[in-house]
């Protein structure tokens, strides 16, 4: 059993799973792991911690041991290179390593795995978390299912909210993850399902923020069904909860309301109301509700005829929304700033606008946005 190539062989014969490797084999295993000095067996059990694959450095930073080159676990044939990585000979092995950790140890390789990834993988470190037992592991994993939302991988993003929505034991985390669950559901129009998570939040709001937050998004729920005295009726609502302290979400309040006050045909207040949600947003330093004012402030010209005002509006919403990455608001305005073009005659322009705005609307799922792009190509075809 000390020949590696025997301990190979047998493994490649055995099924690819550590509950199925027949007595034999396992012992085999764990006694090849008995003849490792503690460094070496440290250094593979953290890395069996990070996977089937694994980077040398993520071994050194859980071992704890800087200089560790691998090159025992090489010679005895229990991991082989891969590219810039390394490999487990085979998943047995892997298998084996780590149930044979004490779940205490195991627990906390983990903790140090999910802070070797740090922000540089937000769901590697937020699985880690949760695989700890650590209650930092809700939270992660909503930054995790924002960091995918913000590239468009919505069903990735539900997928970590709920996940983290059945580890979360605090109703500052269920709250939080159902708000961007609802966020996300809003923009699939999913509205049914967005209003229920909503609903849902606002039940375990901890706080006057989060009753706000959950407000705004069931106003948003209702705009898009018509039903405006309602939605006007909830941000009435929200707009208590925030009084003068909760300034982001003041101007989110306004921005919706600008919004409503557009689909009801009033203009004039339309234009107020995204004029105090741009105050906000300069006020907070937030460039995404300013950007997301600006859209409002365009669509305001827009009804009023003010093509050469609303062009300038959404360019500005466009193009700051574009500096900074924010996906979401660019898709809503850029075929407003592709019509908007089209009714100034500048065709060129808003035919460059109006495909940018198909091909991205339908990467990223967002129907309303598609639907008027497509509009504005048909215009000026």
């Amino acid at each position: 059993e000390g020949n590696p190539l025997f301990l190979e062989q047998l493994l490649r014969n055995a099924e690819d799973h550590v509950e199925d490797m027949p007595g034999s084999i396992q012992s085999l295993v764990q006694a090849r792991l008995d003849r490792l000095d503690l460094r070496d067996r440290r250094a593979l059990q953290a890395a069996a911690i990070i996977g089937q694959r694994f980077p040398l450095a993520a071994i050194r930073s859980l071992a704890e041991d800087a200089a560790y080159d691998g090159a025992p676990l090489l010679r005895h044939r229990l991991i082989r290179p891969e590219g810039d990585s390394y490999l487990f000979a085979h998943a047995l092995i892997r298998e084996g390593v780590y149930s044979s950790l004490l779940a205490g140890n195991r627990r906390d390789l983990h903790r140090k795995a999910a802070d070797w990834y740090g922000a540089s993988d937000a769901t590697l470190r937020a699985q880690h978390l949760d695989r700890a037992e650590d209650s930092r592991a809700a939270s992660a994993y909503l930054e995790a299912a924002r960091a995918q939302a913000a590239a468009f991988y919505n069903d990735k993003a539900l997928a970590l909210i709920d996940r983290g929505l059945e580890v979360a034991n605090t109703d500052v985390d269920r709250s939080d993850l159902m708000l961007v669950q609802g966020d996300l559901l809003h923009d699939l129009g999913e509205i049914d399902r967005s209003g229920n998570a909503y609903q849902m939040a606002l039940a375990c709001a901890p706080d006057d923020r989060a009753r706000c937050r959950a407000w705004i998004g069931l106003a948003a729920a209702e705009r898009v069904m018509d039903h405006y005295s309602e939605a006007l009726a909830l941000l009435e609502s929200a707009q208590s909860a925030a009084a003068l302290d909760l300034k982001a979400e003041l101007g989110r309040i306004h921005y919706m309301r600008g919004n409503l006050y557009f689909s009801q045909g009033r203009l004039e207040d339309c234009l107020a109301e995204h004029e105090r949600a741009l105050h906000f947003a300069r006020e907070t330093g937030s460039v995404e509700a300013e950007a997301r004012a600006l859209g409002g402030l365009g669509d305001a010209a827009y009804g009023r005829g003010l093509m050469l005002t609303a062009r300038d509006y959404f360019r500005r919403s466009v193009d700051l929304a574009r500096a900074h990455g924010l996906g979401r608001i660019e898709v809503a305005n850029l075929p407003m700033a592709a019509i908007s073009n089209g009714f100034v005659l500048a065709l060129a322009e808003g035919l460059e606008d109006g495909r940018s705005a198909t091909k991205m609307a339908i990467r990223v799922g967002h129907k309303r946005a598609e639907m008027i792009a497509e509009n504005c190509l048909y215009m000026m075809a």
